[in-house]
């Protein structure tokens, strides 16, 4: 991640600028093309602090800005961005079972007392959905306004779910069910509040 500032109304570190255009530039000497994440998973801890980082609605402003920021300062530079790696895993692991940053997670899920708080239930559902809306102001923005060409696009993990009896219509209805959940959530946005609607109740 482009450790500036994301919170950029709040002044931007000039220092990180710097380095990052140094780095870029040494790249583009050696004629490597650069691909430049966003976002993975390394949140300013005072925007954790404040609201809770991606379960908070003002993340997604802070969010825009701060890629903006890094649209206007290296878009001459580079071409391809990624505005948030690991869509699915952020929300799961960091806000379901809580075993990665921030740590949260119900008082029931955590058996070894290391979630120092949360909502398994619905925190998940609503850090993935703020988690969409940064992504797609910045990509907005991105195609809409920006004068500089390139590529943008979030990353997602992906896996693919097979019926545990090929035989069995409810083995198959369940593995179609949890394909469409895990990809549909994310990376089919015209279907994401179908795929909420039609398979949230089943996990």
């Amino acid at each position: 991640m482009l450790r500036t500032l994301m919170v950029v109304s709040r002044g931007v570190n000039q220092g990180g600028l710097d380095y990052y255009h140094k780095l870029l530039d040494a790249l583009l000497e050696k004629n490597i093309t650069p691909f430049v994440t966003l976002f993975h998973w390394d949140l300013p801890q005072t925007l954790q602090d404040e609201y809770e980082g991606f379960l908070d609605r003002q993340i997604i402003q802070n969010f825009k800005d701060y890629a903006d920021l890094c649209f206007k300062e290296f878009g001459g530079k580079v071409k391809h961005w990624i505005t948030i790696n690991q869509l699915y895993t952020v929300p799961t692991r960091g806000y379901a079972i809580g075993t990665d940053a921030p740590g949260r997670c119900s008082p029931m899920v955590d058996t070894k007392h290391r979630c120092y708080g949360g909502n398994s239930s619905t925190e998940a559902y609503i850090v993935a959905h703020n988690q969409l809306l940064a992504h797609a102001t910045s990509y907005i923005y991105h195609v809409f306004n920006s004068a500089k060409k390139g590529k943008i696009g979030p990353v997602m993990i992906t896996r693919w779910f097979l019926p545990y009896d090929e035989s069995d219509p409810a083995s198959i209805e369940a593995a179609e069910r949890m394909n469409q959940f895990f990809h549909g959530w994310y990376i089919y946005f015209k279907y994401y509040q179908q795929c909420i609607n039609t398979y949230c109740m089943y996990v």
